[in-house]
């Protein structure tokens, strides 16, 4: 039932941010969003009848992105698209900047 805030409030309690204790620490951190970027995130999870997992995802950091980068700077690696071996295609896309919600998204 709960299903679909799963991703959301794990990557809130990843970063360090709980909802109401976030905006009140004046917690000022950079943070990096790390996304796979393999085929398996082309794949669906255990529930084949759910988006494929980079669209969960997307809508995750949707979720929970505009909210962080009030507190925080924000910035983006990415790691497996590509051929070759997942380990050898990290790429930072951006470092840590204010307002970087959309960029991400």
């Amino acid at each position: 039932m709960f299903r679909h805030l799963a991703l959301p409030v794990c990557l809130a309690a990843a970063l360090g941010l709980a909802p109401d204790v976030a905006l009140t620490a004046g917690c000022a951190e950079d943070a990096m969003i790390v996304l796979d970027g393999s085929g398996s995130m082309s794949g669906m999870g255990f529930d084949r009848r759910r988006d494929a997992r980079i669209v969960e995802a997307r809508a995750a950091l949707g979720e929970v992105l505009p909210g962080i980068e009030r507190v925080r700077r924000l910035g983006l690696v990415t790691y497996g698209p590509g051929e070759g071996r997942v380990c050898e295609r990290v790429d930072l896309v951006f470092r840590p900047a204010p307002n970087a919600a959309g960029p991400i998204l």
